[in-house]
Order: structure tokens, then C-alpha cells, then sequence
């Protein structure tokens, strides 16, 4: 092979290079021009290099060999994650177990040879930690398409996401990673698996505001029609469907809120400030979303919590149920339901098996724990997950006429026999 090294050289073209090393990197720009090494007597070598810039503006030095087919970028082969990153929390938590090849830039910054999903994926891990802390991670995201680049957020040990998340409910911190664009100064709520890219929420930020205020600001629910898109489009001509806007601290003291939180626990529960157009006008509302059960209530000007998924009911004024109209209340020792009746003022459109009933009763579906043991009130057992998907059971009151929904009433007859009473009120 080194006899023919000269004749091999001669019949070797630039775009022949540059085909072979993006075979291993493929960030290659396609118009590098090659220059052949010489040693000190002016002897042609069997290895080229050229220098141009990537993608991402950065400038790089290739180089191969042509003899044994090594590649190098700024003089280093590629290579695999070290354990360092590989076991950092903030990989585990994002990455998993996922390994890549990746080539290390003359800055010390470790880049993956490939694309996943279309992007590219930069690691950088600090020399210097507080002792007892894990090194810091920076780990970032190219898009090379769109020239956007996204840098991934810890949410420290505690998933508490101080100090740039500590507002954020519980659900956006411990459910999601956090992706940042300087460039656009936003933040952007994804999946935790680093392969998902559909968009959740985003928060838009002031870079300019002082340490403690700087994400009391908006965060935008992205409609799930379009959460698939890729971001920037949801920034430039989707913006004007981003129309309901989380509110972080301003009705902690709400007093629907409250109500509420007597079916869900209070940090599952979302509010939001909503912007709805009917024809030529628009409306601003308050949206109280429990995402766990799949609820979604919208307060009204003249006062109605609107449900969502129940057309044309809303929250009763009074939530506990009265037996016979008297002030005497059927379950007593039981008030985690919610109860729903018609209102005529929404639009009354069909709710299957439901005959239209005047009151509709929800109930967390689970196993029903009796008080009477412990002298507590009646409870139904849920799971306290984060992300845990629960179900309700819808009771329809007065009269029985659909089986669809017998169901539902004998789960409520159930929390009634748990504490020794009878269900002949609700009939």
C-alpha cells in the first residue's frame, strides 16, 4: 500500500474526502478544501486536512487518513460520553441511558457526530463543584435547520427548580424538562425523554428583570392540536391560538380554588387567565384545569363555573347533597365529589347516557376507605402521583332511567354504606 501511496494520491479528489469523513461526522460542510500534509523533505503523506466552519459558525480543523481511514476533528478522534456526564442527574434525568458518539472541539465542548431527531446535541461539564455537589452540566440543543439553539435546565436534587422555576406547579416540574432559548427568551415545557418534542408550555421571560421576578411571567398552554409543532412556529404564526396564560401565585387564595381542592389536592390544580373569541369580540376568563382527572371548569362573569367536558353544567352554589330539600345532607361524613347542575344559560348539548339530568355528581373512582374505624370521615383512595392519570365516576340523580350510568350510582351508594346510613335521599 505505501509503494502506491503517490498513484493512490494522485486519483484521490476532494469530494472523495469530504465523502469519507462525513460518513463519520456529519457536520461536514460539503465545500471543504483538502490540503495533503508534507513531512520535512517535502514528502506527500497519506493524510489530509481542511479548515472551515460548521453548522453552527463555529470553525474546525478535519483531517483524515487515508491510508487507515482515521478521521479527526481540531485533532481528536470520535469518541463516547465519559461516565461523568453519563451519570450526572440532569442526563439520567433527560437522556436515561442513552449513549452517543461524539467528537471533542478545541474548546473542550463534546459533540454528537449524529443528528437525533433531526438535532444535534452539545456537552460541556465543569472542572469545579461545591463539595458534596455534582459537577455542572451544560448540555445543549442545535437545531441546524432553523439555526435555534436550546440549553437544558436542572431542576436541582429536589426537583424544586430553584432558583429560575420555584413558582411553577409541581406537575410542570417534576413532569417535564425545561428548555432555554436565549435567543428568543422563552422556556420550553417538553416531555422528559430528550426524543420528544412535542410542546407543552412555554414560558416567555424579561431577561432585564431582577433575579427574583423573573419567571413571574407568562406561561403559555399550548392547545394539543398543535403541540406537535415545532416551537419557533408557535412563537411566529401560531401565537395568536397561545391565548390562556398559567397563573403561578395570583389565586393561591382563590375562592373556587378552594372549593375545589376538596376533590383534588391544591398544588394539582391549574388556573388559568383565558382569552376566547365569539365572532367580532373577545372574552377573558379564569379556567381552573384539574389535569390528573381530566377536568376543566371556566368562571363566568355572571359568577358559573362552567364545566368543560360536561356541556352545560356548572358547579352547584350548594356541594353537598341535601336530602329532600331539607337541611339535613345525605353523606355527611363524605364531601370529596363535586356536584353539577344545568344551567340555562349554557349551551345544553348532549351528554351521552345522562338523560339530561338536573344534577350530575363526580366522584374520584377508587376504593371507597370507611371512617367509622378511625372516627375520620369518609375517603376514596387515589393515587398521589404526579402524573397519575385518575378517572371519575359520574352519578346522575333523579331518576335511574339509563344503566349506562348505574354504575356511578352504586360507587356513590357505596361511600354511603361505609358509614351506616342509607342512599334513599338521593332517589
Amino acid at each position: 500500500m505505501c509503494k502506491r501511496l503517490r498513484d493512490m494520491n494522485s486519483k484521490i479528489m476532494y469530494s472523495h474526502l469530504t465523502a469519507a469523513v462525513a460518513g463519520v461526522l456529519q457536520t461536514v460542510p460539503s465545500n471543504l478544501s483538502w490540503v495533503r500534509h508534507v513531512d520535512g523533505s517535502s514528502t506527500e503523506l497519506s493524510s489530509y486536512e481542511a479548515v472551515a466552519s460548521d453548522g453552527s459558525g463555529r470553525e474546525h480543523l478535519y483531517s483524515i487518513n487515508v491510508l487507515d481511514g482515521t478521521v479527526l476533528l481540531d485533532g481528536f478522534p470520535p469518541g463516547r460520553l465519559p461516565r461523568d456526564i453519563t451519570s450526572h442527574p440532569l442526563y439520567i434525568r433527560t437522556f436515561g441511558s442513552v449513549d452517543f458518539e461524539v467528537f471533542n472541539t478545541d474548546q473542550g465542548v463534546l459533540v454528537t457526530t449524529r443528528p437525533v431527531n433531526g438535532r444535534f446535541y452539545e456537552f460541556y461539564l465543569s472542572v469545579t463543584a461545591a463539595e458534596g455537589q455534582p459537577s455542572e452540566l451544560v448540555i445543549t440543543e442545535q437545531d441546524r435547520e432553523t439555526g435555534q439553539q436550546l440549553q437544558l435546565l436542572g431542576v436541582g436534587a429536589d426537583n424544586s427548580c430553584q432558583p429560575w422555576g420555584d413558582q411553577m406547579p409541581i406537575r410542570f416540574k417534576e413532569l417535564y424538562s425545561h428548555w432555554l432559548s436565549r435567543q428568543q427568551n422563552v422556556i420550553i415545557l417538553r416531555a422528559r425523554d430528550f426524543q420528544e418534542h412535542d410542546v407543552y408550555h412555554i414560558i416567555s421571560y424579561n431577561p432585564d428583570a431582577s433575579a427574583s421576578s423573573a419567571v413571574t411571567c407568562r406561561c403559555w398552554r399550548v392547545p394539543p392540536h398543535l403541540q406537535a409543532h415545532h416551537w419557533c412556529e408557535l412563537l411566529g404564526r401560531h401565537k395568536a391560538t397561545l391565548q390562556a396564560h398559567v397563573l403561578f401565585v395570583e389565586y393561591k387564595e382563590s375562592h373556587v380554588l378552594q372549593v375545589l381542592s376538596k376533590f383534588e389536592q391544591k398544588q394539582f390544580i391549574h388556573a388559568y387567565r383565558c382569552t376566547t373569541r365569539r365572532g367580532s369580540s373577545s372574552q377573558t376568563l379564569m379556567a381552573f384545569e384539574l389535569p390528573r382527572f381530566g377536568l376543566e371548569f371556566e368562571l363566568h362573569d355572571n359568577g358559573q363555573l362552567a364545566s368543560k367536558q360536561f356541556k352545560g353544567y356548572c358547579l352547584h352554589e350548594c356541594q353537598q347533597l341535601v336530602a329532600d330539600g331539607a337541611a339535613r345532607y345525605t353523606l355527611p361524613d363524605f364531601d370529596r365529589y363535586l356536584v353539577l347542575h344545568r344551567c340555562a344559560e349554557l349551551s345544553c348539548a348532549h351528554v351521552p347516557g345522562s338523560g339530561r339530568a338536573d344534577v350530575l355528581v363526580l366522584v374520584p373512582a377508587g376504593p371507597v376507605q370507611p371512617g367509622w374505624a378511625t372516627g375520620a370521615k369518609v375517603s376514596v383512595l387515589t393515587d398521589c402521583a404526579v402524573g397519575a392519570t385518575l378517572q371519575v365516576s359520574t352519578v346522575r340523580l333523579r331518576p335511574i332511567r339509563h344503566l349506562s350510568y348505574l354504575p356511578g350510582w352504586l360507587y356513590l351508594l357505596c361511600t354511603t354504606a361505609t358509614r351506616s346510613t342509607t342512599g334513599s335521599g338521593l332517589v
